[in-house]
């Protein structure tokens, strides 16, 4: 299949084309690259696009790089002098996007694998929300940076954990219907007319239960959010905004590089 698929380069516009099925919203800042994946004319193909790959100029302030480049990031750099060198030898694959006909044929593979070889950089990262159930970069060639839990992550995982919740089920909670059907143990696969009895018929002693459980959760992700700049703006748009991120932060990122 992999000899149907021609990479080269593509604009911005190719991307738009496909952000709908990415997860997060929007183009990176500055972005730098874009390959694209179609299907070879000479094939019998249309030629159309089937994945996209955004290569951008990274975050600053990685604390990751210090483990995958510690001659370059590590021991006594200022934060300045970080800076200063992720911006001249660091970037990143910002977004990646196959459609979901093609996938499992090697077209993120092979657009990684460009990226990878054409670098204009000595270092190439790939920070992703989806790269613990996604193995395209390790088989580009890129390995993994096992990363030190962030104190207030580590906190927050600790009092979950006291509540017998871990992170995934934080994408449930996010889930109104879904977490009460979950935690009544109610199967979702029944017409929702059926739910709504059952429900009913638990009310008096789960639904007090789980609303007080809810409420220290959210107290929970407060403490979380006001830890760190990158969350706390976000605390104000309310705990369905922080339930994902937090999801993201216990059992989700991954970072990848070469």
């Amino acid at each position: 299949m992999e000899r149907e698929i021609e990479i080269g380069d593509g604009s911005e516009a190719d991307y738009a084309g496909l952000a709908h099925l990415h997860y997060r919203a929007g183009m990176p800042a500055v972005v730098e690259r874009v390959l694209v994946a179609r299907w070879r004319v000479s094939a019998g193909m249309s030629g159309r696009v089937i994945g996209v790959l955004v290569v951008a100029r990274p975050t600053l302030n990685g604390a990751w790089r210090a483990r995958a480049w510690p001659e370059e990031f590590g021991g006594g750099a200022s934060a300045r002098e970080r800076a200063v060198r992720c911006a001249a030898l660091v970037r990143a694959i910002a977004r990646l996007v196959v459609v979901p006909r093609v996938r499992g044929m090697g077209v993120g593979r092979a657009l990684v694998e460009r990226a990878v070889a054409e670098r204009s950089t000595e270092y190439l990262e790939a920070v992703t929300a989806m790269g613990w159930s996604s193995p395209v970069f390790a088989r580009a060639g890129m390995r993994v940076v096992e990363e030190e839990e962030p104190a207030h992550v580590a906190r927050l995982r600790a009092r979950l954990g006291e509540m017998g919740i871990g992170g995934s089920d934080l994408v449930w909670m996010a889930c109104p219907t879904c977490f009460m059907a979950r935690f009544m143990g109610l199967g979702m696969s029944r017409p929702m007319s059926r739910v709504g009895s059952r429900v009913g018929s638990r009310v008096g002693s789960r639904v007090g239960e789980e609303v007080s459980r809810r409420a220290e959760v959210e107290r929970a992700l407060a403490v979380w959010a006001d830890a760190s700049s990158a969350t706390r703006k976000e605390k104000k748009a309310g705990v369905m905004t922080l339930l994902p991120r937090a999801a993201q932060a216990l059992v989700g990122r991954r970072v990848f590089v070469v």
